[in-house]
């Protein structure tokens, strides 16, 4: 014979509450850090670049205020004596190449010897020669390069050529990475702490609760608001204050009191009830009132008034309450059955 499991078994309990949390926060933090590397990274890679193009350009004018370099383009290419100094200067330095031409875009100097007296190769070399400083990506003879350009004057500041330096593209691509490295590190950083963080948060969640999860706090709030709505006994809670902060069905019924949307009500019902009933000493001491007799609405009630405690503190009261006279009806009820 086949046994069927409970419906309790048979239903999928909802998703504990660290995980729920680590879950939701780990979702946030990979995003915050995703948006944060790409925006860094960008920055990086353009910081990167300049940084790069800016020292080219420091040894391009440097370059094109060097005495040797105005004097050499006064000559042939092949009598300059320009490539000797672009040639130790370029590997000092680790560029791709550096490359002086006069005013026609003849070279005075390359890598490759034999390209010397040739014309520049590329169309960003154009507003150099209009004595303006340039910056652009393109490709040579060499490799694809980041190339920059700045125009070289005599002495009577009358353009006489330009001097252009290629750092190979591959080159500035491995320094963006380098840097990238460390953002990367931090991030992974970053995302532990979080992490962590959030354990520690979950840990403090769960003793505020108790150690129960929501789901079971749901339950139990649910099973709670069945009892209290069910027993006979009229029920009050109070807060440390003394206002009513519950009320089941039994005591609006004995009090003749009618739940409404206007807390108004609650609040008179609150001084009332802490009129009747002595709440006060039950919150400043903690002495429980047992028993005790009062008329409400010309009903004579039996009441115990207890406090509540939490971690030591007094943090409110509940008061139970039964119409005395059922309670003699009952007692009469017994006498009889024994009798």
């Amino acid at each position: 014979m086949k046994h069927s499991l409970p419906c309790r078994a048979l239903r999928k309990r909802p998703m504990k509450l660290g995980t729920t949390v680590i879950l939701m926060v780990s979702a946030v933090l990979f995003s915050v850090l995703v948006v944060v590397h790409l925006i860094y990274f960008s920055q990086i890679s353009s910081m990167t670049r300049d940084a790069l193009a800016d020292k080219a350009l420091a040894v391009a004018r440097s370059l094109a205020d060097s005495p040797a370099i105005r004097e050499g383009l006064k000559k042939p290419p092949a009598e300059s004596g320009i490539q000797p100094l672009a040639e130790a200067v370029s590997q000092h330095n680790g560029f791709l190449f550096i490359v002086v031409t006069n005013m026609q875009g003849i070279r005075y100097s390359h890598p490759e010897t034999q390209r010397i007296g040739q014309p520049f190769k590329g169309d960003d070399i154009l507003l150099a020669l209009q004595g303006k400083e340039n910056v652009a990506i393109n490709r040579g003879f060499l490799a694809k390069a980041l190339r920059v350009f700045t125009p070289v004057y005599d002495e009577r500041h009358r353009q006489i050529g330009v001097v252009a330096i290629g750092l190979e593209l591959s080159h500035v691509t491995q320094q963006i990475n380098n840097s990238r490295g460390s953002i990367i590190w931090s991030i992974l950083f970053g995302a532990l702490v979080g992490l962590l963080g959030t354990y520690a948060l979950v840990k403090v969640l769960k003793r505020i609760l108790f150690g129960l999860e929501p789901y079971e706090i749901s339950t139990l709030f649910e099973q709670r608001q069945a009892m209290l709505q069910s027993i006979k006994e009229g029920v009050i809670a109070v807060d440390d204050s003394g206002e009513v902060t519950l009320i089941n069905h039994a005591a609006q019924a004995l009090l003749d009191y009618r739940k409404t949307q206007d807390d108004a009500r609650l609040s008179t019902l609150s001084h009332a009830w802490s009129q009747v009933v002595d709440i006060s000493e039950v919150l400043r001491d903690g002495t429980p009132r047992r028993d005790e007799e009062i008329i409400v609405k010309g009903r004579l009630l039996l009441v115990n008034t207890v406090p509540v405690r939490s971690n030591g503190e007094i943090i409110g009261a509940i008061s139970t309450f039964r119409d005395k006279t059922e309670v003699r009806q009952l007692m009469q009820r017994l006498d009889g059955m024994v009798n």
